[in-house]
């Protein structure tokens, strides 16, 4: 089987869908797929395999003739027999694709079907349930759940729009969280085009290493940025027991003034700051916690991060909203607390913390369940028999389109 991906990056940098794009790429190689990836410029690209350069996976509007025949001549080169959309803007694409081939978008988080992206009220902040529509204007303000600047609502209504449609024409949509195949279908997304694969994370980097520090390490890995619940922790530091040490990695626009904030503070005995790190390092800090925190204060498409500690057998405190329940069972792999109540979530590690018997314990279900259900050949073998239909699907062997005149 060929199959071509489509993402403008190459590289791995800038968030989990694009290190997922790497990771199920050379996956599949080792299944015997043949694979290719279509991407934008990059000056590193990190993609190690056939790949052509694509300029105009970002834009919007109408594909130009020169535009058509640069992708028509990637498509007859490669000839595949299942199209894989990742990040693709380029929404007039698509009907040109599915004319060649069973063409399939993954959908990775909210922004195709929310104007305000993160499918979260910011006042009060609570999850949205409520399907893309004009009346998305209203709640941009009242709510408060988009951006400030009206030109630039409606410049994400606009486009959302145009990304819905371009979804109604595809053969199938894949997702890995029952709340983003809840939203799609609320969206007027036919139930039987969405196949939800299970979710995975890649097996530990690093054997278990010993603990290096007097401290318990408690290990918050979803970055420094807005909606992660850093700054919740950093407000109830004084609430979490004193021989706990809080360990933030992940880098995040939000990294310098939390610095500043520990430093001004003389924390810094208290509170580590990472960064971005490698593959390696991540798994000896997951390895060395004691426990993982995952308050994520927004409509979480999935959460890495909690399947990246149960890989290491380590039970994760967790906000219950968006994709969280689909991986963390309550009170046997970690606790889910209800959606962005602070002080429930401080309640609840201090109580893991002091009965260390039910965290190990936890922590050992935890490894099981990923060993069980979360391994990556769960994923790639589901992933794997939606291509096999996805082919079967098409009845004759598709036609190339004719050349744009």
């Amino acid at each position: 089987m060929k199959v071509l991906f489509f993402n403008i990056s190459p590289s791995g940098a800038g968030g989990g869908r694009n290190q997922y794009v790497l990771d199920i790429l050379a996956r599949l190689r080792t299944r015997g797929v043949t694979t290719a990836l279509v991407h934008g410029r990059h000056s590193i690209p990190e993609f190690r395999g056939t790949g052509y350069v694509f300029d105009h996976l970002g834009a919007r509007g109408r594909a130009t003739p020169d535009v058509q025949r640069r992708l028509e001549a990637i498509l007859l080169d490669f000839e595949p027999d299942v199209i894989q959309l990742h990040d693709v803007a380029n929404s007039a694409l698509i009907p040109w694709l599915v004319g060649f081939a069973p063409t399939v978008r993954f959908v990775h988080n909210h922004e195709l079907y929310c104007s305000g992206t993160a499918m979260t009220w910011g006042l009060p902040r609570r999850i949205c349930e409520q399907p893309h529509g004009k009346t998305c204007f209203v709640r941009h303000v009242l709510r408060q759940c988009g951006n400030g600047n009206p030109f630039v609502n409606a410049m994400r209504f606009r486009n959302v729009t145009r990304d819905l449609a371009g979804l109604h024409g595809l053969d199938g949509i894949q997702v890995v969280s029952r709340v983003v195949r809840d939203n799609l279908v609320r969206n007027g997304i036919a139930p039987e085009m969405v196949t939800e694969l299970p979710p995975y994370s890649p097996e530990p980097a690093m054997d278990k290493l010993p603990i290096t520090t007097s401290r318990r390490m408690l290990l918050h890995p979803g970055g420094l940025v807005k909606n992660k619940g850093a700054w919740m922790l950093l407000d109830h530091l004084q609430d979490l027991p004193p021989d706990t040490e809080l360990i933030f990695a992940g880098g995040g626009d939000q990294q310098a003034k939390v610095e500043q904030w520990v430093k001004r503070r003389g924390l810094g005995e208290r509170v580590r700051i990472m960064g971005d790190l490698n593959a390696s390092a991540w798994s000896g800090l997951f390895h060395q916690a004691a426990l993982v925190l995952f308050p994520s204060r927004w409509n979480e498409p999935l959460g890495l991060p909690g399947l990246l500690a149960m890989a290491h057998g380590k039970p994760v405190v967790a906000f219950d909203a968006g994709g969280v329940p689909g991986w963390l069972e309550h009170d046997v792999t970690g606790l889910r607390v209800p959606f962005n109540d602070p002080r429930a979530f401080i309640r609840a590690v201090s109580g893991l913390l002091a009965d260390p018997r039910r965290m190990n314990a936890m922590g050992r279900t935890a490894r099981i369940q990923w060993h069980e259900k979360f391994q990556a050949r769960h994923h790639l073998d589901a992933l794997l028999d939606h291509y096999q239909k996805l082919a079967a699907n098409r009845h004759t062997a598709p036609e190339a389109p004719p050349r744009p005149a």
